[in-house]
């Protein structure tokens, strides 16, 4: 080979390699990134799972003393 054509191709092989280094570095960010939507997610999802349990305490309070159905009395309202 000539001077040229192996000065092509080591310049081929570095930018293959900073492109590969690039590739890399992105995948690395996304990796991490990922993790934390994924710990996000976990977090709503335990945020859900205690509004879900405060739903059922309040609602079994509710029908327990009476107010479930939204009528504290039978009386009509004033406007009738």
């Amino acid at each position: 080979m000539d001077d040229t054509t192996e000065e092509m191709k080591e310049e081929m092989e570095e930018e293959t390699k900073e492109e590969m280094e690039s590739l890399e570095t992105r995948i690395a960010f996304q990796d991490d990134l990922i993790q934390k939507l994924d710990d996000a997610l976990a977090d709503q999802q335990q945020q859900l799972m205690t509004m879900a349990d405060q739903i059922r305490v309040l609602t079994a309070h509710l029908k327990k003393v009476g107010l479930s159905s939204g009528k504290e009395t039978d009386d009509p309202p004033p406007h009738y």
